[in-house]
């Protein structure tokens, strides 16, 4: 009876070694790692137990679909075909380069590496903003959007369209990651602009590029952006001079400038 039992047991073992052995050869197909690197990057499930399990035959099949190829699965050439699709995916914008018309502004970001990385980035920002954005009433996030995109493309008619347009991005980026907490952030510091608590201005720094800084006064709010030369901010109509003792401040549109002391 002992004797049969561990013949059962070992059996057993031996069975479930096998299984392990083979769900760690699905799972590192075309090396560790690289099958969970795919699918987040395609999602070929739905990451909720629906479609084919993760690293199976179906996967890759799937997979293959999804790419518009025709490669046999699983081989180390099928491994590479996937990789160079997949870089050549990442290296172009968010958008799909061929439903664009010539000679506008999407043209343009296609074929500009740079502006092609910035359009991911934006992308990517733009969806955890999304995300962040859900309960916000009014909706504004997406009419802000579109309202940008429109700003963008009229760099086409700029004399130093790729500048601009690079300047646009990265302002929008640095913009939504500010206003959604994207980034590491110092403060909120408190200054005292004036004799009333109405005067108080609140200041929060943020690690965007280009820095920002999102100013607070009264029910006023306005986001700056960091200057390349002369250390200072510009906002709509504000512009903030950080000092070593407080702060130099002009809210307004020629309105006075004006010292603020940090409140201990």
């Amino acid at each position: 009876m002992r004797n049969a039992q561990r013949c059962l047991l070992f059996t057993a073992s031996v069975v479930l070694s096998m299984v392990a052995a083979v769900s760690r050869a699905t799972t590192e197909l075309c090396g560790p790692g690289w099958v969970e690197a795919t699918e987040a990057t395609l999602a070929v499930t739905d990451g909720a137990g629906h479609g084919p399990d993760l690293g199976s035959a179906e996967w890759a099949a799937a997979l293959t679909r999804r790419l518009g190829g025709h490669q046999q699965p699983g081989t180390q050439a099928w491994c590479d075909w996937v990789s160079q699709q997949l870089q050549r995916k990442n290296s172009g914008p968010a958008f799909d380069c061929k439903q664009v018309p010539a000679n506008s502004a999407e043209a343009l970001i296609c074929q500009n590496p740079r502006l092609s990385q910035l359009d991911q980035q934006l992308a990517q920002v733009f969806a955890k903003a999304s995300t962040l954005a859900a309960n916000e009433h009014p909706p504004q996030l997406k009419a802000e959007q579109r309202g940008w995109l429109k700003g963008r493309d009229e760099c086409w008619k700029d004399a130093a369209q790729i500048p601009c347009m690079q300047d646009a991005y990265q302002r929008r980026i640095a913009e939504l990651q500010a206003r959604y907490r994207l980034v590491s952030m110092r403060g909120p510091l408190i200054y005292q602009c004036g004799v009333t608590p109405a005067d108080d201005l609140v200041l929060s720094y943020f690690a965007t590029e280009p820095a920002t800084v999102i100013a607070e006064r009264g029910d006023s709010v306005s986001l700056m952006f960091l200057q390349r030369k002369g250390g200072y901010y510009i906002g709509r109509n504000e512009t903030l001079w950080p000092q070593q003792d407080g702060v130099r401040l002009q809210w307004g549109y020629e309105a006075p400038v004006f010292s603020c002391r940090p409140v201990p």
